[in-house]
C-alpha cells in the first residue's frame, strides 16, 4: 500500500522564503538610518555651543551599505569627544572660530599671559548620544523585522 503526501501552500512558502531576505535587508537598512538620524539629533543637542559650528557639521551619510555619522571637517571635534591635555591657545584662534571670546587673556597660577585663553575641558557629545539611543535600538529592529515578515507574506 503506497503512502501519498500532498503539500498545500508549498509555492507560497517558497515565495515567502525568497522574498524575506530582500525585505529584511531593506527594513534593517531603514532601521539603521533611522537609528543614526536619532543619534545625530541627540549629538547635535549635546555638542558644545560656543558658535554652533560643530553641531551644524554633524551629519549622517550613507556610504554603500554603511551608514556613517560624521563631524565633517571640524578639526577639534575629535578632541571635544575624546579629551586633550589642558592648554593655552591664542585668542585670535578663538576669535577666528568662535567670534569674540570676551576675554583679553588668562591668568595661570604664577603668571599672566595676555592674548591667550586657557582650554581645560572637553565635552563628549557622540558617545553619550549613542548610549542614550542604544536602548531603543532593539525595539526598532524588532518592529522593522515584523514589517519585513509582513511584506514578504504578500
Amino acid at each position: 500500500m503506497p503512502i501519498q503526501i500532498q503539500l498545500k501552500g508549498a509555492n507560497e512558502t517558497f515565495n515567502f522564503l525568497n522574498r524575506l531576505p530582500r525585505e529584511l535587508n531593506k527594513e534593517i537598512t531603514k532601521a539603521g538610518e533611522l537609528f543614526m538620524k536619532k543619534v545625530q539629533k541627540s549629538a547635535k543637542l549635546r555638542a558644545p555651543r560656543a558658535t554652533g559650528f560643530l553641531a551644524s557639521q554633524i551629519n549622517v551619510k550613507k556610504q554603500g551599505r554603511r551608514i556613517v555619522l560624521s563631524t565633517g571637517n571640524v578639526p577639534y571635534a575629535y578632541f571635544q569627544e575624546f579629551g586633550f591635555t589642558p592648554h593655552v591657545i591664542p585668542i585670535q584662534y578663538l576669535e577666528m572660530h568662535y567670534g569674540s571670546p570676551g576675554a583679553r587673556g588668562v591668568r595661570i597660577p604664577g603668571r599672566d599671559i595676555s592674548g591667550y585663553a586657557w582650554v581645560s575641558r572637553n565635552k563628549p557629545f557622540i558617545m553619550p548620544a549613542l548610549k542614550a539611543n542604544l536602548a531603543k535600538l532593539s525595539a526598532l529592529l524588532s518592529k522593522r523585522t515584523k514589517n519585513a515578515i509582513n511584506k514578504a507574506r504578500r
